[in-house]
């Protein structure tokens, strides 16, 4: 504020003040004031960095008329002028751009609050600056203003509001979009199905190099890459198609051609193409890899279960349930087994899960369920190579001691009934243990060769000798070839070592098996008994019998109870 008239002027209005009014005051007293306007605009709006020239008005343009105050009317002419100067800012950066996508001519078109920018054949889109906001404001004009398109130039104009250095990618993609679109609505138009995919056709043998079970696929992997288009998170799905065809069974396959075992896997079965969805480009390498690995284990499972049965001539074997997650399949009668997998990719190696069932209503419980660990341990013995010959040998383990895990627990049953309770349990995937209630007996069921069974006294090794007891027999004497003048102090010494000696190793042997007492006996017996009794191919050997997985049962029963009556008196 400052003042308006000469030194003059103020005296000569005060002369006629006192003359007209004479010492009376008026209401109000003109002040000599007047108001002055200085334009400043900021630099970098909309990233644009404007050179003082354009930001200049003529001085009539914000001089203030004292009898009309529009201050509205100033502030419009400022805000217009800066917007045009931002525009023309825009259509200069636009058109320069290195990548050239908008400098052809009649691309970007001004006017005098707008640009028009030329996307593609009929479709414009209005590029103006809001005057309350500051904002970039993005309009269809033409065709695009249809119903579901509004929400795009949204999502373009919070954009280019978040990142005004980056309008020409933004725009660039609002094209690719508007060009994708038309012509997804000229195929629909023609009776077309049309589909937004930019398929990476890749080699099974570059991405599954190294993977298990890379024999399950075919030398192709389609990978396809999802939302790249749209604002929505990039996702990716990589389609396999299997060698080997094996429709899924069970209650989870359904009776529908397409199945999703998980939230990332779907299954066509019609086609044998197996999908993996990954909601992370960064990852979806390593997630397909663990993904595969485990549904390549389950379909090559599935595949040997179902040629065991015609190729060895094993009718019981059946496949019950195959989801790509799962596999389970009967392995006798009444008998089944699921096998799953996971830690695919962890340090240790792939983690087989076995769960045994059984098909009784009277008792569920299947016995080879205590030896889990041992069985399970069978399927990692493959490692990176093929896991057909693993499940073969799992299965030919299964069969063969089943007989001897069934009859130990009817042994268990029986004795519990009687109040005479035993243990049995599982020391390795052939190897079974009868524990009698001294825990210094047991009677070992070791599997052998061509489906034989070697019943052993639990004291006898197969690798060692048998422990020898230390009794007082065999504990070394003093020397009868010392000198008689040896004095009596020496061969107290002696005498105490000795018999230090003997108490270690009783105790020692106190901690280990002990002999069945005449075992041997009861095994000729048992073997005689079943001979007579037409079972073929028995062998009695010194520490136990060995006989086919058939003949178990039998010589189990004859043996047990023979020991048990021992052990009693």
């Amino acid at each position: 504020m400052r003042s308006a008239r000469t030194p003059e002027q103020i005296v000569l209005a005060r002369v006629q003040q006192r003359v007209k009014l004479g010492n009376t005051k008026p209401s109000d007293e003109v002040q000599p004031l007047r108001l002055s306007v200085t334009w400043e605009p900021q630099q970098g709006v909309l990233a644009v960095n404007l050179p003082p020239s354009e930001l200049t008005l003529p001085l009539h343009e914000l001089t203030v008329d004292a009898d009309n105050l529009d201050f509205e009317s100033m502030l419009r002419k400022v805000i217009e002028k800066h917007s045009r100067a931002l525009l023309v800012a825009l259509r200069a950066r636009l058109e320069q751009d290195s990548r050239g996508e908008f400098s052809e001519p009649g691309v970007v078109v001004a006017e005098k609050d707008a640009l028009h920018l030329h996307l593609c054949t009929d479709e414009v889109v209005t590029m103006n600056i809001d005057m309350r906001s500051g904002r970039l404001n993005f309009k269809d004009i033409n065709d695009l203003g249809v119903a579901g398109r509004a929400s795009r130039f949204y999502v373009v104009t919070l954009r280019v509001f978040n990142n005004p250095e980056a309008l020409v990618d933004h725009l660039g993609a609002l094209r690719t979009r508007t060009i994708l679109s038309i012509a997804e609505e000229k195929a629909h138009y023609l009776g077309y199905q049309s589909h937004r995919t930019r398929n990476l056709g890749q080699q099974a043998t570059d991405i599954l190099s190294g993977a298990p079970a890379a024999e399950a696929a075919m030398p192709n992997i389609r990978v396809i890459p999802l939302n790249w288009w749209s604002d929505e998170n990039a996702q990716v799905i990589t389609c396999v198609k299997l060698k080997y065809v094996q429709q899924p069974l069970g209650k989870r396959a359904g009776s529908s051609t397409i199945i999703r075992p998980s939230k990332r896997i779907i299954y066509d079965t019609t086609e044998a193409v197996v999908s993996f969805l990954s909601e992370n480009v960064n990852t979806c390498v390593d997630e397909f890899l663990e993904e595969w690995a485990r549904v390549s284990k389950m379909v090559v499972i599935a595949r040997e279960v179902a040629k065991m049965s015609k190729d060895k001539a094993w009718s019981d074997i059946q496949l019950l349930s195959f989801d790509l997650q799962t596999v389970e399949f009967a392995y006798a009668p009444g008998y089944a087994v699921s096998i799953a997998c996971e830690d695919q990719l962890s340090l240790e190696g792939t983690k087989f899960i076995l769960r045994f069932t059984r098909d009784d209503p009277a008792d569920s419980f299947n016995p080879h369920d205590d030896a889990e660990p041992f069985l399970t341990s069978i399927l990692r013995q493959h490692g990176q190579g093929r896991l057909a010959p693993s499940l073969e040998r799992l299965v030919m383990v299964l069969r063969d001691t089943l007989p001897i895990a069934v009859e130990l627990e009817k042994i268990r049953k029986g004795c519990q009934e009687q109040g005479y309770h035993v243990d049995t349990f599982a020391k390795a995937s052939g190897w079974y243990r009868l524990l009698y209630p001294t825990l210094k007996h047991a009677l070992d069921f070791r599997l052998l060769k061509n489906q034989r069974v070697a019943i052993l006294d639990g004291s006898h090794s197969l690798f060692k000798p048998s422990h020898v007891r230390v009794d007082s027999g065999s504990v070394p004497q003093p020397s009868t070839s010392r000198a008689a003048s040896s004095s009596s102090s020496s061969l107290g010494a002696a005498s105490s070592s000795s018999g230090s000696a003997s108490n270690a190793a009783a105790a020692t042997n106190e901690l280990f098996l002990q002999p069945i007492p005449q075992f041997s006996q009861f095994a000729k017996e048992a073997v005689s008994e079943a001979a007579q009794a037409g079972t073929p191919n028995l062998v009695d050997i010194t520490v136990g019998v060995i006989c086919e997985t058939s003949a178990v049962g039998v010589l189990a029963q004859s043996i047990h109870r023979r020991v048990v009556e021992k052990l009693k008196r």
